[in-house]
């Protein structure tokens, strides 16, 4: 439960952060403090562009400061801060032990397909965020899809990932493909 509410609590926050102006700001991280302290710790530590180095230490200090039973996922932000995670910080995901989940948003099959063999053997479960390479990365073994598109047609994306062998599924998944290219005209705001 406690991953749940962290993790909810961010990507609601965090979603809404770049569509605030300046002077609202402060009244975000106020009330970001004040409703889950570990959650702002959170975000400032995994947001900007370091070098994986400082990425590592900054994510230790934050597991160290957190209860030792809250996993956490973490969510490759497409806006204001455009992250991927390498295979260097995979690797210390999986090390920890205290990550379950990957909300991917690198819209690349071949890099997908490369994250899912280093997860392997692991607990962290990827979700991919991109309708257009969705069912490719459920084929390859993506845990299921976590993009804007499901508030729009949420069952048949279960429908899909569920019936995934189904003949229909690769008809569902070049639609999904399709529809992508609609979400990414006005994102965030679509």
């Amino acid at each position: 439960m406690n991953f749940l509410y962290i993790f909810l609590f961010y990507i609601s926050y965090l979603n809404m952060y770049h569509l605030l102006d300046k002077y609202e700001k402060e009244g975000f991280y106020k009330k970001l403090i004040s409703l889950y302290k570990n959650c702002f710790d959170y975000i400032k530590v995994f947001k900007g562009n370091y070098s994986d180095e400082i990425f590592i230490e900054n994510g230790n200090k934050l597991l160290k400061a957190l209860d030792e039973n809250i996993v956490l996922g973490i969510y490759e932000c497409p806006l204001p801060y455009k992250r991927l995670l390498t295979p260097k910080i995979i690797e210390w995901m999986k090390n920890t032990n205290r990550f379950v989940f990957i909300k991917d948003t690198c819209c690349n099959i071949e890099t997908i397909s490369n994250r899912l063999e280093q997860l392997k053997d692991s607990n962290i479960m990827l979700f991919n965020a991109n309708g257009q390479t969705l069912y490719d990365s459920i084929l390859k073994g993506a845990a299921g899809y976590s993009g804007i598109m499901a508030n729009f047609i949420c069952k048949d994306i279960v429908w899909m990932i569920n019936n995934i062998d189904d003949k229909d599924a690769e008809i569902y998944g070049k639609t999904f493909a399709f529809y992508s290219f609609i979400e990414n005209k006005a994102y965030p705001s679509t």
